[in-house]
Order: C-alpha cells, then structure tokens, then sequence
C-alpha cells in the first residue's frame, strides 16, 4: 500500500476517534442539559414567588405611605376645627373629618390585608427557593458523576487531538487540505476502499483500466462522482 495512502488512512482512524469522543461527550452535555432544565423549571417558580412578594411588598410600602397622608390631612383638619367658630363652617368640616375618618379607616384595612399577604408571599418565596436548593442537592451526585465523565472526554480528546495533528503532519498539505474539505461537506469516511465495481462510497462504476491501476500501484484516486478518496483493498470489503 502506497505510504501516503497509509498516513491518509491512519488520519481518517483517528478523525474517527475524534469523531466518537464528540459524540459521546455530546450525550454528557445532553445530560448536562436535561440537569439544568429540572432546576430551570424550579428556579422560574422560585423567581416568580420572589417577585410576587416583591410587588406584594411594594404594593404595602405605598399603601402606608398613602395612609400617613391621610393622617396628616386629618391632622391640619383637626386643628382647623379647633379653631373654627362658625357653626356652619364647623359642620361643613366635621362632615369632611368623619368622612375622611371612614376612608382612613378602609385605607388600613386594607393596608392590613396586603401586609399579612406580603407576610404569605415572603413566606412562599422562600420555600420556593428552598426547594431549589433541594433540587440542586438532590442533583449533586449525579452532577458530580456526569462531570468526571466530562473532564475525562476532555482529556481523551485533547490526547486524540494531539495524535491527529500529528498524524495530519506526516501528509502533503495540499492533500491534507482536499481530505479535510471532504470531511467537512461529508463526514466521516472519505478515504474508502473500492467495493466491487464501484465507488465503495457512491458505488458508481470505475472503469477496469482504472481499478487495475490502482490495484497494480497500490496508491488512491478521486472518484469523479463523489470526489471521495479511492483504494483498492485486497481485503475483502464488507
């Protein structure tokens, strides 16, 4: 077999490699993935119930600050009173302050509801966010497993990686080149051994002069109808 032909093929063992390892370590992110979307799912309840005491709170803050205005209104009403002489004047505003009084009084009990529901939401907010933290303990084994395998596919592929470009710069670069953009536009194997008459990729027919050729020079050739990388092997071929 031609030397180039053996560096061609060792490069594509071990692009195949390479190829398997981001496959696998393609699933351990999928697992990654489907970790994270658990804990998403509690997280966002746990946001929600946040801002839902949030604006609950706010809600109260404003209230009190509407109801201490009240109170000094109520207040400088008071004081006129006190100082009114006017029958008339003095029940056109005595009126005012019971009137006032009543709506006061709504104004803190209302202010009293959403106190106690601030008090709820808060509540709920928190356990929300315990049960994301029970999510994430309940994961951390699993997590911890999933990560070791990470770290390792990591380590065999920059190991793989390493054995690839070496591999790569034992070949002409021009023909580096062309298997590398065969790769890219058709994957995996692009060096393939003749398959009976044919391409052992597209199967199109090779001319007998041609098989013989490279069967007598033991070297490759493109196929002129999927541009893959053609030998013949004297092994059978599956």
């Amino acid at each position: 077999m031609h030397d180039e032909l053996v560096r061609l093929l060792e490069l594509q063992a071990r692009d195949v490699t390479l190829a398997d390892i981001d496959e696998r370590m393609a699933g351990v992110m999928a697992e990654v993935a489907a970790l994270d979307q658990a804990i998403s799912g509690v997280q966002k309840q746990a946001d929600a119930a946040a801002r839902s005491a949030e604006d609950a709170a706010r809600r109260r803050d404003e209230m009190e600050q509407k109801i201490e205005n009240y109170r000094r209104l109520q207040e400088q009403r008071r004081k006129r009173l006190e100082f009114t002489r006017a029958a008339k004047e003095a029940a056109t505003m005595t009126a005012e302050l019971d009137l006032a009084t009543t709506v006061l009084a709504k104004e803190e009990a209302e202010w009293v509801k959403v106190a106690d529901a601030v008090v709820a939401q808060q509540a709920a907010a928190t356990a929300a966010q315990g049960r994301v933290a029970e999510a994430r303990a309940a994961q951390q084994t699993e997590r911890d497993e999933v990560e070791g395998r990470r770290h390792a596919l990591e380590q065999e592929r920059n190991a793989a990686q390493a054995d690839r470009d070496a591999a790569g710069a034992k070949i002409d670069k021009r023909l580096r080149t062309r298997y590398d953009k065969l790769r890219i536009q058709r994957g995996r194997n692009v060096v393939v051994a003749i398959k009976g008459a044919g391409c052992g990729s597209c199967f199109t027919a090779i001319p007998l002069h041609k098989r013989n050729q490279l069967q007598i020079s033991a070297g490759y050739d493109w196929c002129e109808a999927c541009g893959v990388i053609m030998f013949f092997s004297t092994e059978p071929v599956s």
